[in-house]
């Protein structure tokens, strides 16, 4: 291979019904891709329909890397085990072929590793341990996988991400104003719901605070000067107005802010409930 670097990418799923991503992984001592897949949020038989929907051989894949325990992460993971494909996943997936462990650096080949970084995620009111993950091609080439979290509690600004694929679940107006409606309407299932939200998942504009680093005092802004691709994962259904208004709503706040991030025109993409990409 002549470079570093990453291949054909699919988004074979991107909701609370279900999370699948297929990366390659270019590295250039090795003949053919490393292929991974984040996330294994459907059933196994549900997974192979996918792979054999997009003409793909799932003995292919080089390995599964699992955020946490959630379903829509982590479903079709133990019969994946069970067949004899490495599962790497922190250790509440406990039929991991790997442990992740949190802050340390795991090799998923000579030059390919991942380092998971612990993220902010509940569950009626209980923390959920959840890995986000900066997988490394040689040292040279970076993607950031960050998913069900609040905002990312690290300081991220010394890495120069070459790939981003983050969370931007819901609209905060939107569910501000649903979570006043339940709370005046005495509903409480949605009140549960969108409280649990509100802890659990990073919306647009907490997204944006953190790639310029707005959010808090103590906040560093990302060097995107070396992003090429950033893909909205998760985006909520139930909290979404126009898919098309994420991608306009990130890429013109980001060049607004690019003396912070040194935004290069990275291309923003949105990755589509149930599949594919906008």
């Amino acid at each position: 291979m002549e470079k570093n670097g990453i291949g054909k990418i699919l988004n074979l799923g991107s909701s609370s019904s279900g999370n699948l991503y297929y990366v390659e992984l270019l590295e250039q001592s090795r003949d053919k891709p490393f292929i991974i897949v984040i996330e294994a949020g459907f059933s196994y038989n549900e997974i192979l329909r996918r792979f054999t929907k997009e003409r793909i051989d799932i003995n292919s894949v080089d390995a599964f890397l699992i955020s946490h325990e959630h379903n829509d992460h982590s479903m079709g993971g133990r019969e994946l085990a069970s067949r004899g494909f490495k599962i790497y996943a922190p250790y509440t997936i406990e039929y991991a072929t790997k442990t992740i462990v949190e802050n340390q650096w795991t090799h998923l080949d000579k030059n390919i590793k991942v380092l998971g970084i612990p993220l902010l995620h509940q569950d009626k009111g209980k923390d959920i341990y959840n890995l986000g993950y900066i997988i490394s091609i040689a040292n040279e080439f970076n993607m950031l996988y960050v998913i069900d979290t609040r905002y990312i509690p690290q300081d991220l600004s010394q890495y120069k991400f070459d790939v981003i694929f983050i969370e931007a679940n819901y609209l905060e107006d939107k569910v501000m104003w649903a979570l006043r409606d339940a709370k005046r309407r005495k509903n409480k299932g949605n009140i549960a719901r969108y409280t649990r939200l509100v802890n659990s998942h990073m919306s647009l504009e907490n997204l944006a605070r953190t790639l310029d680093g707005s959010l808090t005092e103590d906040s560093k802004p990302f060097n995107l000067s070396k992003t090429k691709l950033i893909f909205l994962t998760h985006l909520s259904s139930g909290a979404l107005t126009n898919e098309s208004y994420y991608k306009i709503f990130l890429t013109e706040y980001l060049k607004q802010t690019k003396k912070k991030t040194k935004y290069n025109d990275a291309k923003i993409v949105v990755c589509k409930k149930d599949g594919g990409f906008l």
